[in-house]
């Protein structure tokens, strides 16, 4: 967002290279976060629809995957506790679908009082949402192949 709607505000000049872009300078602040939520929100579509329908899929790695869960999952997730078992509770390719676009992102968000107030799990969609939108092929193949230990 940082990056997008400024963009959007100023808009494009054409160049021998890029198309113009218009400005949308008359837009509210609020309407620019718009505009930048779906963007993000399409791009996160996208990049799912990519590495769930890949026809060459690798196998991943499981210590990278590993790694990676660490790196990224582990602040909010834990292999020995509410990870215990995914791996024999799910074949690979729902693993790969269920950790790409979790529940979570599929709720409806809420305008209650409560929900509005409840930052974990607005920071939690909006990390997952981050995580679909950057995913590589790689880390999906090397996560999924981690995920599948957790029997």
């Amino acid at each position: 967002g940082n990056l997008i709607g400024p963009l959007l505000r100023a808009g494009i000049p054409q160049t021998a290279k890029l198309s113009p872009m218009p400005q949308f300078s008359d837009l509210s602040g609020q309407q620019i976060a718009a505009l930048v939520r779906w963007i993000h929100y399409a791009r996160a579509q996208g990049r799912y629809k990519e590495l769930t329908e890949a026809k060459d899929a690798r196998p991943g790695n499981t210590a990278q995957g590993k790694s990676y869960f660490a790196e990224k999952c582990a602040s909010c997730h834990s292999a020995s506790g509410d990870m215990a078992g995914i791996g024999k509770k799910y074949d690979a390719a729902t693993l790969r679908q269920r950790f790409l676009w979790p529940k979570l992102l599929d709720q409806a968000p809420s305008w209650s009082a409560n929900r509005l107030r409840d930052a974990k799990t607005t920071a939690a969609r909006q990390r997952h949402q981050s995580l679909v939108e950057n995913y590589s092929a790689a880390d999906a193949a090397n996560l999924t192949a981690f995920l599948e230990t957790l029997r």
